[in-house]
């Protein structure tokens, strides 16, 4: 997969410092995960830790190990740095593999959710005024913020869900939206279903398909077929429930997926088997690694997202 990094996003690390700072300070303040963590790695206060430049020398954040501090006195997890009373939204995963992880978010924070959507999401063409037939599972989980995004971008958002694939295609027969917001394999089985029942797809009002929450939208194997079934452009977004929704979308061009989280996270890429921080540069595969930068609820610093990419250097500025 290519990721083109923003030759913004990929020098805002002078302008991040003052961010990167302030949010070891919190940390240190308000996260017991953290103080204990970095204490254990020898930073007894915020100080030590240094500024953006000294990111490396922290200890990385695993998954299991967040989910190992929650119970039932601690649900959310030691990582909790709000109190609950400015708990504004708790998302949550699907516990696939047990209880299932939650992810707070103070007001603060689900807003810095929705201008990085925000701006993933208007990378690909969409418009304001725009009818879009949105498919995301947003009950409990993050997705519920792309939501939130599209109606900050003037689009006239339809939600259908997840399984109801017979309301979803009607919608698209009576109200005739110009984009499809859903996962890859949902967009092909519909592209089936409708195939199986004789339905000029290609023929009909939509126009891009916005693909987002697995892997595959991206390649050409899946890409192509999906292209011609429905005769629309398809683009990927990509994110992670406790980091963002969604800090990576692509464009009308199709050239892999831009940073849409400048400001707000910030990204390495490093070597997964040494764990050594790669240079940001044409070619460069790696693991992205992420922190946040103006977190309030749950923070993350250096958090592995076990995601391998390939970097393409390029310049584009997302919306504000």
């Amino acid at each position: 997969m290519t990721l083109p990094a923003t030759r913004e996003a990929v020098f805002s690390a002078e302008g991040d410092d003052a961010l990167f700072r302030k949010q070891i300070a919190a940390l240190f303040a308000n996260s017991a995960f953290y103080r204990e963590k970095l204490a254990a790695a020898g930073f007894d206060i915020a100080q030590t830790v240094g500024g953006i430049a000294d990111i490396a020398a922290l200890p990385f954040t695993e998954k299991e190990e967040l989910r190992q501090t929650g119970d039932e006195t601690y649900p959310i997890g030691t990582r909790l740095a709000a109190p609950m009373s400015e708990i504004a939204r708790v998302f949550s995963t699907s516990g696939t593999a047990g209880t299932p992880s939650y992810i707070p978010l103070t007001a603060e924070d689900l807003d810095d959710w929705v201008i990085v959507s925000t701006r993933s999401f208007g990378a690909t063409g969409v418009r304001e005024g725009d009818r879009i037939v949105s498919a995301y599972s947003a009950g409990p989980f993050v997705a519920g913020v792309a939501l939130e995004a599209f109606v900050r971008l003037g689009l006239c958002d339809i939600p259908v869900g997840t399984g109801n694939t017979e309301r979803l295609m009607a919608a698209v027969k009576l109200l005739k939206p110009s984009t499809l917001a859903l996962t890859p394999s949902y967009a092909l089985h519909l592209a089936e279903w409708g195939e199986a029942r004789g339905m000029d797809l290609p023929g009909s009002s939509v126009q891009r398909i916005l693909v987002a929450g697995e892997p595959g939208g991206g390649e050409p194997e899946l890409r192509v077929p999906l292209e011609a079934a429905w005769g629309a452009k398809v683009t990927e977004a990509m994110g992670i429930g406790d980091n963002g929704v969604s800090v990576w979308g692509e464009c009308e061009a199709q050239r892999g997926m831009h940073f849409s989280g400048s400001g707000y996270v910030h990204f390495e890429l490093i070597d997964s088997e040494s764990d050594a921080v790669l240079p940001l540069e044409e070619g460069a595969e790696g693991e992205m690694v992420y922190t946040h930068l103006r977190q309030h609820a749950a923070p993350l610093l250096r958090f592995r997202s076990r995601d391998h990419v390939r970097v393409s250097m390029g310049v584009w500025r997302p919306l504000k």
